[in-house]
């Protein structure tokens, strides 16, 4: 559907103005029904993790919550490719959307957090693979608005924040 050509190279970051434009798109739905919730929750905890699409679709509940329930500020994770051990932080929009979405999709501290359906139980859900996630990527492009759909993919969430990162450091 969309095309494996130019799919090589260094991948770009979004803008402040296409995060705005994607999140403003699936906060009025612009997904299917409890998909767009989802979408918003997943493109958020993207930006703001900085993480590789592997370690995205591999976190449970439990990695993102306390023992209340609640969605912490920062939590450990360990990345698959590096095997090193990291502490990323959730903005207070990112918690607040993954409290939506974990309440919407009735998810336990076992479960994954990326799954494809709420039709069936959490334990028949089938989890969001890397190349769904990349296609999913590339439909939030389309929903924003962002034009040169093959400049972005999966990497350009883990780009974004660190671009803004560098830009007002240096």
């Amino acid at each position: 559907m969309f095309g494996r050509s130019n799919n090589f190279g260094q991948k770009k970051g979004f803008t402040p103005e296409q995060v705005k434009a994607i999140k403003e798109a699936l906060e009025k739905g612009g997904g299917k029904g409890d998909r767009a919730l989802r979408d918003l929750a997943m493109f958020s905890f993207g930006i703001d993790t900085l993480l590789r699409s592997s370690d995205v679709l591999a976190v449970r509940v439990c990695d993102i919550t306390d023992r209340m329930g609640e969605i912490r500020v920062e939590f450990p994770i360990r990345q698959i490719k590096t095997k090193t051990n990291v502490v990323v932080g959730l903005s207070a929009y990112t918690r607040e959307v993954l409290g939506r979405w974990i309440k919407a999709s009735h998810k336990r501290a076992e479960d994954y957090l990326w799954t494809c359906s709420q039709g069936t139980t959490m334990r028949k859900q089938k989890l969001i693979n890397k190349r769904h996630h990349s296609y999913l990527v590339k439909s939030w492009c389309r929903l924003g608005g962002v034009e040169g759909l093959a400049d972005y993919s999966t990497h350009s969430l883990r780009r974004t924040r660190a671009a803004y990162i560098y830009k007002s450091t240096k």
